[in-house]
Protein backbone atom coordinates (compact mmCIF):
# COMPACT_ATOMS: atom_id res chain seq x y z
CA UNK A 1 0.00 0.00 0.00
CA UNK A 2 1.34 3.46 -0.88
CA UNK A 3 1.77 5.66 2.17
CA UNK A 4 1.70 9.44 1.74
CA UNK A 5 4.55 10.74 3.88
CA UNK A 6 3.74 14.36 3.08
CA UNK A 7 1.03 14.49 5.76
CA UNK A 8 1.29 17.25 8.36
CA UNK A 9 1.52 14.63 11.12
CA UNK A 10 4.56 13.02 9.55
CA UNK A 11 6.24 16.36 8.95
CA UNK A 12 5.61 17.31 12.57
CA UNK A 13 7.03 14.02 13.84
CA UNK A 14 10.18 14.44 11.76
CA UNK A 15 11.05 17.86 13.18
CA UNK A 16 13.69 18.21 15.88
CA UNK A 17 12.60 20.04 19.00
CA UNK A 18 14.51 23.11 20.14
CA UNK A 19 13.95 24.37 23.70
CA UNK A 20 14.98 27.96 24.36
CA UNK A 21 15.27 29.30 27.90
CA UNK A 22 13.86 32.73 28.84
CA UNK A 23 15.71 34.40 31.74
CA UNK A 24 19.32 35.16 30.91
CA UNK A 25 19.04 33.55 27.48
CA UNK A 26 16.68 35.74 25.46
CA UNK A 27 15.79 38.22 28.23
CA UNK A 28 18.20 40.45 30.16
CA UNK A 29 17.17 39.42 33.65
CA UNK A 30 20.05 41.32 35.25
CA UNK A 31 18.74 44.63 33.86
CA UNK A 32 15.17 43.73 34.81
CA UNK A 33 16.25 42.87 38.35
CA UNK A 34 18.05 46.21 38.71
CA UNK A 35 14.89 48.08 37.67
CA UNK A 36 12.86 45.91 40.05
CA UNK A 37 15.21 46.72 42.92
CA UNK A 38 14.70 50.43 42.19
CA UNK A 39 10.98 49.92 42.85
CA UNK A 40 11.77 48.50 46.27
CA UNK A 41 14.21 51.32 47.01
CA UNK A 42 11.39 53.78 46.30
CA UNK A 43 9.29 51.77 48.78
CA UNK A 44 11.82 52.52 51.51
CA UNK A 45 14.05 49.43 51.65
CA UNK A 46 17.82 49.31 51.71
CA UNK A 47 20.06 47.25 49.45
CA UNK A 48 20.66 44.43 51.93
CA UNK A 49 16.94 43.99 52.66
CA UNK A 50 16.14 43.87 48.97
CA UNK A 51 18.94 41.50 48.04
CA UNK A 52 18.34 39.16 50.98
CA UNK A 53 14.62 38.80 50.22
CA UNK A 54 15.40 38.33 46.53
CA UNK A 55 17.77 35.47 47.33
CA UNK A 56 15.29 33.91 49.77
CA UNK A 57 12.48 34.10 47.20
CA UNK A 58 14.74 32.50 44.58
CA UNK A 59 15.93 29.50 46.61
CA UNK A 60 13.12 27.19 45.46
CA UNK A 61 13.64 28.27 41.80
CA UNK A 62 10.10 29.71 41.73
CA UNK A 63 10.83 33.41 42.11
CA UNK A 64 7.93 35.86 42.07
CA UNK A 65 8.20 39.62 42.49
CA UNK A 66 4.92 39.53 44.41
CA UNK A 67 6.39 36.89 46.69
CA UNK A 68 9.36 39.14 47.36
CA UNK A 69 6.98 42.01 48.15
CA UNK A 70 5.33 39.86 50.81
CA UNK A 71 8.72 39.09 52.33
CA UNK A 72 9.61 42.80 52.38
CA UNK A 73 6.26 43.66 53.97
CA UNK A 74 7.26 41.50 56.94
CA UNK A 75 10.29 43.74 57.47
CA UNK A 76 8.20 46.89 57.43
CA UNK A 77 4.92 47.96 55.90
CA UNK A 78 4.84 49.93 52.66
CA UNK A 79 2.39 50.92 49.92
CA UNK A 80 2.25 47.55 48.20
CA UNK A 81 -0.42 48.64 45.70
CA UNK A 82 1.80 51.46 44.47
CA UNK A 83 4.72 49.03 44.17
CA UNK A 84 2.53 46.60 42.19
CA UNK A 85 1.54 49.37 39.78
CA UNK A 86 5.19 50.26 39.26
CA UNK A 87 5.96 46.58 38.68
CA UNK A 88 3.16 46.31 36.10
CA UNK A 89 4.54 49.38 34.33
CA UNK A 90 8.03 47.85 34.33
CA UNK A 91 6.76 44.58 32.87
CA UNK A 92 4.74 46.33 30.15
CA UNK A 93 7.78 48.38 29.09
CA UNK A 94 10.32 45.55 29.22
CA UNK A 95 10.50 44.78 25.49
CA UNK A 96 13.80 46.68 25.30
CA UNK A 97 15.25 44.07 27.68
CA UNK A 98 15.10 41.32 25.06
CA UNK A 99 18.64 40.68 23.90
CA UNK A 100 19.35 42.16 20.48
CA UNK A 101 20.34 38.80 19.03
CA UNK A 102 17.02 37.14 19.91
CA UNK A 103 14.92 38.12 16.88
CA UNK A 104 17.62 37.49 14.24
CA UNK A 105 18.30 34.11 15.82
CA UNK A 106 14.68 32.99 16.10
CA UNK A 107 13.74 34.21 12.62
CA UNK A 108 16.67 32.37 11.06
CA UNK A 109 15.63 28.92 12.35
CA UNK A 110 14.42 26.57 9.60
CA UNK A 111 10.83 25.80 10.61
CA UNK A 112 10.70 22.89 8.18
CA UNK A 113 13.33 21.15 10.29
CA UNK A 114 12.67 22.35 13.82
CA UNK A 115 9.88 22.85 16.35
CA UNK A 116 10.84 25.85 18.46
CA UNK A 117 9.71 25.94 22.08
CA UNK A 118 10.16 28.45 24.88
CA UNK A 119 10.84 26.82 28.24
CA UNK A 120 10.99 28.91 31.40
CA UNK A 121 11.35 27.93 35.05
CA UNK A 122 9.83 30.02 37.84
CA UNK A 123 6.57 31.06 39.41
CA UNK A 124 4.17 30.29 36.57
CA UNK A 125 1.96 33.35 37.02
CA UNK A 126 4.94 35.73 37.15
CA UNK A 127 6.72 34.12 34.19
CA UNK A 128 3.56 34.07 32.09
CA UNK A 129 2.86 37.73 32.79
CA UNK A 130 6.32 38.76 31.63
CA UNK A 131 6.37 36.55 28.54
CA UNK A 132 2.92 37.69 27.41
CA UNK A 133 3.81 41.36 27.94
CA UNK A 134 6.74 40.94 25.53
CA UNK A 135 4.43 39.67 22.73
CA UNK A 136 6.90 36.97 21.64
CA UNK A 137 4.52 34.00 21.64
CA UNK A 138 4.23 33.98 17.83
CA UNK A 139 7.92 33.07 17.58
CA UNK A 140 7.34 29.71 19.30
CA UNK A 141 5.41 26.54 18.54
CA UNK A 142 4.90 25.91 22.26
CA UNK A 143 5.55 27.74 25.50
CA UNK A 144 6.31 25.61 28.56
CA UNK A 145 6.08 27.17 32.02
CA UNK A 146 7.97 24.91 34.43
CA UNK A 147 7.43 24.68 38.15
CA UNK A 148 9.98 21.89 38.49
CA UNK A 149 13.53 21.51 37.26
CA UNK A 150 13.81 21.18 33.49
CA UNK A 151 15.54 17.81 33.52
CA UNK A 152 12.41 16.47 35.25
CA UNK A 153 9.89 18.54 33.27
CA UNK A 154 11.31 17.17 30.01
CA UNK A 155 10.17 13.67 30.97
CA UNK A 156 6.64 14.65 29.95
CA UNK A 157 7.48 16.11 26.52
CA UNK A 158 10.41 14.16 25.08
CA UNK A 159 11.37 10.50 24.88
CA UNK A 160 14.43 9.39 26.81
CA UNK A 161 16.25 8.55 23.54
CA UNK A 162 14.97 11.50 21.54
CA UNK A 163 17.29 13.93 19.81
CA UNK A 164 16.59 17.52 20.82
CA UNK A 165 18.41 20.82 21.32
CA UNK A 166 18.20 22.92 24.47
CA UNK A 167 19.73 26.35 25.09
CA UNK A 168 19.99 27.59 28.67
CA UNK A 169 22.14 29.86 30.86
CA UNK A 170 22.36 27.37 33.73
CA UNK A 171 25.41 25.13 33.45
CA UNK A 172 24.03 22.70 36.05
CA UNK A 173 20.83 22.25 34.03
CA UNK A 174 22.79 21.55 30.85
CA UNK A 175 25.01 19.06 32.65
CA UNK A 176 22.09 17.11 34.14
CA UNK A 177 20.13 17.06 30.88
CA UNK A 178 23.21 15.84 29.00
CA UNK A 179 23.63 12.96 31.45
CA UNK A 180 19.94 12.02 31.56
CA UNK A 181 19.08 12.39 27.87
CA UNK A 182 22.04 10.83 26.08
CA UNK A 183 21.00 12.01 22.61
CA UNK A 184 20.23 15.56 23.62
CA UNK A 185 22.28 18.52 22.42
CA UNK A 186 22.58 21.02 25.29
CA UNK A 187 24.10 24.45 24.61
CA UNK A 188 25.18 26.53 27.59
CA UNK A 189 24.84 30.25 26.88
CA UNK A 190 27.20 32.13 29.16
CA UNK A 191 26.35 35.78 28.54
CA UNK A 192 28.37 38.61 30.11
CA UNK A 193 25.10 39.97 31.56
CA UNK A 194 24.39 37.74 34.55
CA UNK A 195 21.95 38.08 37.42
CA UNK A 196 24.55 37.31 40.05
CA UNK A 197 22.07 37.89 42.85
CA UNK A 198 20.37 34.68 41.73
CA UNK A 199 21.73 32.03 44.15
CA UNK A 200 21.73 29.39 41.42
CA UNK A 201 23.99 31.41 39.14
CA UNK A 202 26.31 32.23 42.03
CA UNK A 203 27.27 28.55 42.36
CA UNK A 204 27.73 27.55 38.73
CA UNK A 205 30.45 25.15 37.66
CA UNK A 206 31.99 24.49 34.27
CA UNK A 207 29.83 22.65 31.76
CA UNK A 208 31.66 19.92 29.87
CA UNK A 209 29.88 20.63 26.63
CA UNK A 210 29.19 23.40 24.14
CA UNK A 211 29.44 26.89 25.58
CA UNK A 212 28.59 30.11 23.71
CA UNK A 213 28.42 33.79 24.58
CA UNK A 214 25.47 34.74 22.36
CA UNK A 215 22.57 33.38 20.32
CA UNK A 216 24.45 34.38 17.19
CA UNK A 217 27.04 31.75 18.09
CA UNK A 218 24.30 29.16 18.69
CA UNK A 219 23.26 29.36 15.03
CA UNK A 220 26.44 27.70 13.83
CA UNK A 221 25.43 24.39 15.41
CA UNK A 222 22.26 23.74 13.38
Amino acid sequence: MLVNFSSSWYNLAMKTKIFVDFDGTIFNTQAFREKLFDIFVMAGFDEDEIRNTYVAESLDFLYSAHGQMKRLFKIHEFDMEKAKKRLDKLIKSASDLLFDDFEPFIKNIDRNRFLVNLMTLGNIEFQKKRVEALCIGHFFDNIYYCDKQKWDFLDDIVDINEKFIIIDDRADTMEKIAKKFKRSFPIFINRPQKDLDDPVLQNQHDFNGIEVKSLKQVGQYF
